[in-house]
């Protein structure tokens, strides 16, 4: 192989292979993370959804959900996850459509909420789970 192609390829794996290394990196760490949260977040609570903050086609949905622990009011904000359906006519797929991994949710909807019994200001919303797709 002569020098040129070996300096081709090596650029094409920087240029390729190194973007694509970093994606899956950030998104193990993410889902670790994530992990962590809901084995140390064991408290259950009920919350109500305040606002859904919708930020066009190009950046996620964020919700706004207020939920209280003795007697105290605290409110979590995290961005919505979506999951990707099927559109079908007479069982026939004809295109793919985008859903948040928490249904149709909407202002005023009671979900739940897990955060930490020792420091409650510090939750995520349950069920919540996922990489977001825009």
């Amino acid at each position: 192989m002569s020098h040129d192609v070996i300096m081709i390829l090596l650029i094409f794996f920087i240029i390729v292979a190194v973007p694509v290394a970093v994606v899956f990196i950030v998104l193990g760490v993410s889902k670790y993370r994530r992990k962590k949260k809901k084995q140390k977040y064991t408290l259950l609570v009920k919350a109500q959804v305040a606002d859904i903050i919708r930020k066009g086609s190009d950046f996620p949905d964020v919700v706004c959900a207020v939920y209280s622990v003795n007697g105290k009011q605290y409110t979590v904000k995290e961005t919505l996850k979506l999951k990707t359906e099927a559109i079908k006519i007479a069982g026939i797929p004809i295109g793919m459509k985008k859903t948040y991994v928490l249904c149709s949710i909407k202002k005023g909807d009671t979900i739940t909420v897990r955060c930490d019994e020792r420091d409650p200001s510090k939750a995520i919303i349950d069920g919540n789970d996922g990489f977001v797709n825009v």
